[in-house]
């Protein structure tokens, strides 16, 4: 068994992958074996040929595909797949020292819990000159990822591994219940958690130590965009949503903000369009960084009163439920079909489809299309909207249709075609299946249909595993 398991989950960054893979091609040798682990987060670019590519060069790569999308899943995947005693978790962008593998080192020694290496700027052009007088005398910057402690290994705190270049124990992961959410889409950022800050606040409770070592060196690639003044305020948008579930989670109060914070009560889009029409000159850009971030805190407490689950969803201790499911063999040939059905439908998506929305249908015609080909009987539970669109997917790819409707107020008697009935109608069937037929309140359906018929059929999630709805569809 190998001592140590790099993981580098990616999507869509197929020449970023191939830089790192090459990188660590050129790793001096070492006493233990160790082993690669691709996870795919559903990509439609050639990924999966740079990684038959590297895989024929080093023999020690393995392939896998998490198509629930979340950098958090796909982090979590790694655990669930990893072979290795310790994970070093890599972003897709780097490119290596010869010697970073060794930065697991240390843990194995019994000098650290966790480690950190040394994070570079690779910048895509030279940088402005504030730029260069702000970074000058730090040594830590999490805005771009800059951690350079120097060149002996030094004791580091909790909030300083950074996972981007961190290699923990793979037991730990799965003892922690995984890495909590984070980087959603824009519409969706209530749900982005506290990723990687929320993993080690359980590290630093359990007072592990973190040790930085310049051994596992990495440059980032840091493009230009990065320092506009943009992306920054949105940076720090989504650090106050974090900020805001660390506090929750730590039963800490925070306050919503008043004043003269020009972002305050916006979202991160209506953030984004104020910039675009008031530039912020970088003199004052750290001061409007901060109210960046207290604008995201303050979303965040908001979006508690307007999402009732959100507060659950936050309070999570586990977010790898359901995950041990993902090393089944067969669930993984699932995977891999899904995906190569995922990337013939991105062929032929019209160009008014987000990439959200095309991967939602896909996943949906996936269980649709395979409950076709199992010639099984089914029926929808719900009347709504969402059932409509279902309808339609249904019709336009030519799938078995379901048996009925059932909901529990009918206030048609079909819908094209398919006739909705009554709960409280008797109810007589040969279906195997009953489908949810809902984005936002699958747990309320699914105890109703617990109720109605206990273990004696199927019931089946659209959406299971994915943060909660509703989503971005394809009309």
């Amino acid at each position: 068994m190998p001592l140590l398991t790099v993981a580098i989950p990616t999507r869509n960054r197929s020449a970023f992958l191939n830089r790192l893979l090459e990188s660590l091609s050129k790793m001096k040798k070492v006493s233990f074996d160790w082993e690669i682990l691709v996870v795919d987060n559903g990509s439609t670019d050639n990924t999966h040929e740079i990684f038959q590519k590297w895989q024929n060069l080093m023999g020690n790569l393995r392939y896998v595909i998490e198509p629930v999308p979340g950098h958090h899943e796909a982090r979590n995947r790694s655990a669930m797949e990893a072979q290795g005693k310790y994970i070093g978790y890599l972003d897709d962008d780097m490119v290596l020292c010869d010697t970073w593998i060794q930065g697991c080192l240390p843990i194995e020694e019994g000098r650290a819990e966790a480690t950190v290496g040394r994070i570079l700027l690779e910048w895509e052009a030279e940088p402005p000159e504030w730029v260069k007088k702000e970074l000058l005398t730090k040594k830590v910057w999490g805005p771009l990822g800059l951690m350079n402690m120097g060149d002996e290994e030094v004791p580091i705190p909790y909030y300083h591994i950074f996972g981007g270049n961190c290699f923990v124990p793979r037991k730990m992961v799965l003892e922690f219940g995984g890495f909590n959410p984070e980087y959603m889409p824009d519409d969706k950022l209530q749900y982005g958690g506290d990723g990687e800050t929320g993993f080690f606040q359980k590290f630093h409770e359990r007072s592990y130590r973190g040790l930085y070592t310049p051994v596992a060196t990495a440059w980032h690639y840091t493009p230009l965009s990065r320092i506009s003044s943009k992306y920054l305020c949105r940076r720090f948008f989504i650090q106050g949503i974090s900020d805001a579930y660390t506090k929750i989670r730590n039963h800490h109060k925070s306050k919503t903000q008043k004043g003269d914070n020009p972002f305050c009560g916006m979202n991160i889009t209506e953030l984004g369009n104020y910039i675009d029409k008031n530039p912020i000159h970088h003199e004052v850009l750290l001061q409007e960084m901060k109210h960046a971030q207290m604008a995201g805190e303050d979303f965040l407490m908001k979006s508690l009163c307007e999402y009732p689950n959100l507060l659950d969803y936050i309070k999570q201790s586990n977010y790898m439920q359901g995950q041990e499911k993902l090393r089944d063999t067969e669930f993984s040939n699932a995977a891999e079909l899904f995906m190569d059905f995922y990337r013939q439908e991105a062929a032929k998506a019209p160009a008014n489809g987000s990439q959200e929305a095309l991967y939602i249908e896909s996943h949906v015609l996936w269980i649709l299309k395979n409950i076709s080909a199992n010639e099984k009987q089914y029926l929808l539970f719900g009347a709504g909207a969402h059932t409509r669109w279902l309808l339609n997917l249904i019709a336009k790819h030519d799938l078995k249709k379901p048996l009925f409707i059932l909901d529990d107020k009918v206030a048609s008697k079909e819908i094209d075609g398919i006739k909705i009935l009554a709960t409280n109608e008797p109810l007589s069937t040969q279906a195997h299946i009953i489908i949810l037929s809902s984005d936002t309140i699958q747990e309320k359906f699914k105890l109703r249909c617990k109720e109605l018929f206990g273990t004696s059929i199927e019931i089946i999630d659209l959406y299971d595993g994915f943060p909660p709805g509703p989503y971005e569809k394809i009309e």
